[in-house]
């Protein structure tokens, strides 16, 4: 863990009694516990050296805190209060995972049954183009001499030279529908148009350089349902209201539209394990 809720008011309820050097000690022992989300180890000798008890009054005072406000157990000394605030973290974490697996599972069954219907109709517009290329091909095949040109009767009474390898280029052209699966060109724009609508609070995007245009190709292909607006709109909700990302944290930093499109951030925020 990277941070922790710290009540002011029942830390000083349990350490009211401590010294300003046992203070120091007792939060930088809970920090270790936090860090590592384990007990602190029971060698001693190690456990003091690792938080930089020299003297022998921090010594002293080591000793008064461990025996104050841990419990040796077989794992190691164990805090109440550690362990009580993991335990609620885990469980929040937990439910916000098993939220965002059904919440995405309904999403990407919704976007299957859009794509399967999609699919369905782009065949029969498939077949209609073919099928009129067949009727206007003529019983002998053109050959594919550049020079062969044929004549017709143009409305007017006019003939007209009619290149056949032209016929035959256009008619290939046209059976050939343009690829639903290339990125939109205005791709970027739309994922910062989305980007504001749902975090109208956060950073604003003021410009789209080369560096946007990667980060939102990376985001087109981050997943098989990624390359749709709806998608990002749900991920990007995700994180409203998080108080870390928004600047609730031991550094103030805060989240923007770039840190959201990094391949870490993604995978954090789709399987609901960002920082709140």
């Amino acid at each position: 863990m990277h941070y922790y809720t710290f009540h002011i008011g029942d830390y000083r309820k349990d350490t009211v009694h401590l010294t300003l050097l046992e203070h120091a000690i007792y939060r930088s022992l809970i920090d270790s516990c936090f860090e590592t989300e384990q007990p602190l180890p029971l060698d001693h000798a190690k456990l003091m050296r690792s938080h930089s008890v020299r003297s022998e009054a921090e010594k002293e005072s080591f000793n008064n805190v461990l025996a104050d406000f841990f419990i040796e157990t077989p794992d190691g000394y164990r805090n109440f209060r550690v362990d009580n605030e993991l335990e609620k973290i885990y469980k929040k974490s937990e439910k916000a995972r098993e939220s965002a697996k059904i919440r995405w599972e309904k999403k990407a069954k919704a976007m299957q049954t859009d794509s399967e219907r999609i699919a369905n109709a782009s065949k029969v517009d498939a077949n209609a183009p073919k099928n009129d290329a067949d009727g206007m091909l003529p019983i002998n095949p053109l050959t594919h001499n550049p020079e062969t040109k044929d004549k017709t009767i143009s409305p007017s009474g006019s003939s007209i030279e009619i290149d056949q390898q032209d016929l035959i280029g256009d008619l290939e052209s046209y059976e050939k529908p343009a690829s639903k699966n290339k990125m939109p060109r205005n791709w970027t724009q739309s994922l910062v148009d989305t980007y504001h609508e749902c975090l109208p609070d956060w950073p604003r995007v003021e410009i789209i350089n080369d560096d946007r245009k990667k980060a939102a190709s990376r985001a087109w292909k981050f997943t098989k349902e990624s390359n749709t607006v709806d998608f990002w709109r749900g991920m990007f909700s995700e994180c409203q209201g998080n108080k870390f990302m928004e600047g609730d944290n031991d550094r103030g930093w805060k989240g923007n539209f770039d840190y959201l499109l990094t391949s870490k951030a993604m995978v954090k925020i789709y399987e609901g394990n960002q920082p709140r």
